[in-house]
């Protein structure tokens, strides 16, 4: 049987990435201090959001075992993660400006 965290980190990532690609992806260079910051804000994403929405599930008194619960909190990680890594690098100018200079339709300021 497949796994319901699986299938939503597969979903989350690829509705990251498509939202990312439909303005073009951002370049990937940069001097070390800046490439070492875009890595380090992923895990710490990740492992807030996990946190976070564990506390929610708890809060809320649902079953995290539960096959949407855990489709959705994977799914809702994923997409923040790799969507709000690129976002909050752009914000904090950790990336140069897009290809097609399009940040402000691209990002929600």
């Amino acid at each position: 049987m497949v796994d319901p965290g699986d299938v939503g980190r597969l979903f989350g990532v690829n509705a990251a990435f498509l939202l990312i690609g439909i303005r073009g992806f951002p370049d990937d260079g940069g001097s070390l201090l800046k490439r070492v910051c875009r890595v380090i804000i992923c895990p710490v994403l990740f492992l807030t959001l996990t946190l976070l929405l564990k506390k929610l599930v708890e809060l809320a008194s649902l079953n995290e075992d539960h096959i949407l619960v855990a489709f959705f909190v994977s799914a809702i990680v994923a997409f923040i993660m790799i969507w709000g890594t690129v976002w909050l690098s752009f914000r904090i100018g950790l990336y140069g400006p897009l290809p097609s200079d399009k940040t402000k339709e691209y990002f929600i300021y």
